[in-house]
């Protein structure tokens, strides 16, 4: 309060003495008296005024005499409450820690790189994240957003954070993640797995040839053989490429009808079924 209204006194004073001395009636060095003690007080009511706003009070209600007698404590972010340092009634010294606070809308995943993978990655990459205590297969989406500059020793590896563009159900600070870096994308042909068996150190695939009673599933297959059910199915050999996600690259050897229909899963049991009936067994 004292300060503004010194600040108020003076600033007439100023504007009175350079009028004067504009109109050559009025004396130098008061002037200059009058300009060094108002740029002063100008300058230190300024940073009172930052002092009030930084403790939350309003700088136009301490001018009007609204002297308060606590000052809130206010917290530089919204979030949850952590940890608490403090007590009621306990003294605190600056600089002190009273609580913690976890904003969980902003949340990033931090990846560690090893350094032979280090080459492939960069900034703006897509990250397929889950949960390591995930009991589906979801993945949520990320983009890497910065790529640290110096090993971590234990492991040797470096830190890559990316910020969620997709966020999953109850994803909390500190949880692990598995997460996978898109470095290149290429379309090609998959399957399943389960879709495709090895037999002599050749994969195959199998198609249906004949059905007459409808589609058959994977539990019908694993169950039973092909000619209780009316079908038939033709073995075709391919060779395997990328695995990824439960899923396995196929290349045809050759060309099938667009709307073969392949077996997905119990591939293994088509095999076994026909090589029984390799073994004597008429199916």
């Amino acid at each position: 309060m004292d300060a503004s209204e010194r600040l108020g006194y003076l600033e007439q004073e100023y504007n009175r003495k350079k009028r004067l001395l504009d109109e050559e009636v009025g004396s130098q060095r008061e002037f200059q008296q009058i300009a060094s003690d108002y740029h002063s007080i100008r300058s230190k009511t300024a940073g009172l005024k930052s002092k009030l706003e930084l403790l939350g009070l309003n700088p136009k209600e301490a001018r009007q005499g609204n002297v308060k007698s606590s000052v809130p404590v206010r917290a530089p972010l919204a979030g949850y409450i952590h940890t608490i340092e403090v007590n009621t009634g306990g003294y605190v010294s600056p600089g002190q820690l009273l609580f913690e606070i976890v904003d969980n809308n902003r949340i990033f995943v931090n990846l560690l790189v090893f350094e032979k993978d280090l080459l492939k990655v960069h900034e703006d990459q897509t990250v397929y994240f889950r949960y390591s205590n995930q009991t589906d297969d979801q993945f949520y989406k990320a983009r890497i957003f910065a790529v640290g500059k110096a090993f971590e020793q234990e492991p040797k590896a470096v830190r890559v954070h990316a910020e969620l563009t997709e966020q999953g159900p109850n994803l909390l600070p500190g949880m692990y993640v598995e997460g996978r870096i898109v470095t290149d994308s290429t379309e090609v042909l998959a399957l399943p797995q389960d879709a495709v068996v090895s037999d002599g150190g050749t994969s195959y695939i199998f198609v249906v040839e004949e059905q007459e009673d409808g589609h058959i599933t994977a539990e019908q297959v694993s169950e039973s053989n092909e000619h209780d059910h009316g079908i038939r199915f033709r073995a075709v050999e391919v060779t395997t490429g990328t695995e990824d996600d439960g899923h396995i690259e196929i290349k045809l050897l050759e060309n099938l009808p667009e709307n073969a229909e392949v077996v997905t899963k119990g591939a293994f049991f088509v095999l076994s079924e026909m090589k029984k009936g390799e073994g004597g067994h008429h199916h």
